[in-house]
């Protein structure tokens, strides 16, 4: 019977290096994966289809433009109120109802005044879009935060993206 001698070292040695070359790339390929993944994330916002729905003609304050009320719409804002600004008769603003400056409610619009007011530090914002129109006493404030919408004129429906 004839005795083969296999060198085992060199095809250990082989297999070693080989793996450990698979095994230095595995973690290249993962994270590599995980930063095109977070790239894709950090861009803007997609509309995947989520949103919520306001029947106008439910609300006689927003029967004609200019209007304007302060509200809660389930599923959006986290909540909080929003304000829903009819701008003309087919286009309207929703903005957020909490000051980008103190985190407070702002004032419910009353007809007599120009402007929403946040009664904390009086920053004052515009009834159409949120923007600012006064400063607070101390600090500074920003736009309102809006949120997209469109609005279906013969079913009378806002849709609005939270």
């Amino acid at each position: 019977m004839k005795n083969e001698h296999h060198d085992c070292s060199a095809s250990r040695r082989d297999f070693l290096c080989r793996s450990a070359a698979v095994g230095a790339a595995i973690p290249f390929i993962t994270i590599s994966s995980l930063i095109v993944a977070c790239e894709k994330q950090e861009g803007s916002p997609t509309n995947s289809g989520v949103f919520v729905t306001v029947d106008i003609s439910t609300i006689p304050e927003l029967a004609t433009a200019p209007s304007i009320i302060l509200t809660s719409v389930s599923g959006l804002n986290n909540g909080d109120p929003v304000f829903i600004s009819r701008v003309t008769s087919t286009s309207f603003n929703v903005f957020t109802g909490i000051c980008t400056h103190s985190g407070n409610p702002i004032n419910p619009p009353d007809a007599s005044i120009a402007r929403l007011e946040c009664p904390f530090h009086n920053a004052e914002f515009s009834k159409t879009d949120g923007t600012v129109q006064k400063q607070p006493t101390s600090g500074s404030a920003r736009n309102l935060p809006t949120f997209v919408n469109t609005f279906d004129a013969a079913k009378n429906i806002l849709s609005i993206t939270p």
